[in-house]
């Protein structure tokens, strides 16, 4: 994947991720690297600060192709897919110079169709996209190029996604339904639970989504409003960042 492009501000882990690196105030207990938030500005601060390259890349729009609200970017080696927020009609899918090529699925009922769309995910190695359901529940896989291949049921109502190393990790915050009823449900490739976390309680009023963090051979997970991002990898949940708010008040924004 092309790393060297900021294409989504996943701010709250880039910032995780570069502090590791140059921040020697931090501090590791044990496995765990802790970061003190009091020691930065709280504010969104220059690209620069996050990116070692910024490239813009405008996006080409025709009657078949017009975004609105964009929910989520992944690039990959040969092109761009966009899934869009409110307008349910499939993946966007660009080339690096932002010609539209063609959209990856359909709303509907039929067997190669979605009811409604909630994530999307890439396998690179096989050249293969992922749809999520929500509505029945079931992954759907496409080629890159747009051919339906098969469904996957999953029976959980995951409003977050993503695959690595034939795993899925699906994310709802109250999973009031579908099995296992935790937040975070690992599956595999015929759908049978590996391992789950967060069984449901009684969570935050301000949590209500979750990032997934995709890299080479890890994805990092966090749940908005909490202080840590785990390290998700072949199934297994393990603390990897601890943001340390100390005694200072933080907006919502910020956090």
């Amino acid at each position: 994947m092309k790393k060297n492009i900021l294409y989504v501000l996943l701010i709250f882990i880039s910032i995780a991720c570069d502090l590791t690196k140059e921040d020697k105030k931090n501090t590791v207990r044990g496995d765990i690297v802790s970061i003190p938030i009091t020691e930065m500005e709280t504010d969104y601060g220059k690209l620069s600060d996050f990116a070692e390259d910024i490239k813009m890349i405008p996006l080409e729009f025709s009657g078949d192709c017009i975004l609105d609200k964009v929910e989520k970017i992944v690039m990959s080696d040969s092109c761009i897919f966009i899934m869009e927020r409110y307008n349910q009609k499939g993946i966007y899918v660009f080339d690096h110079s932002g010609k539209y090529l063609y959209r990856v699925g359909n709303c509907g009922q039929g067997p190669d169709e979605f009811v409604d769309l909630s994530d999307f995910s890439l396998n690179e190695e096989q050249q293969l996209i992922y749809l999520y359901d929500i509505m029945r529940k079931k992954v759907l896989i496409f080629s890159f190029e747009g051919d339906f291949i098969k469904d996957i049921q999953m029976n959980y109502y995951a409003d977050k996604f993503e695959y690595q190393d034939n795993l899925f990790y699906l994310y709802r915050e109250s999973p009031v339904m579908g099995d296992p009823a935790y937040s975070l449900v690992i599956k595999d490739d015929k759908g049978k639970t590996i391992n789950k976390y967060y069984p449901l309680i009684n969570k935050s009023p301000y949590i209500h989504d979750c990032i997934f963090r995709k890299l080479d051979n890890e994805i990092l997970f966090a749940e908005y409003m909490r202080d840590s991002v785990f390290s998700v990898r072949s199934g297994e949940l393990t603390p990897k960042y601890f943001i340390d708010y100390k005694d200072k008040s933080m907006s919502k924004i910020d956090r």
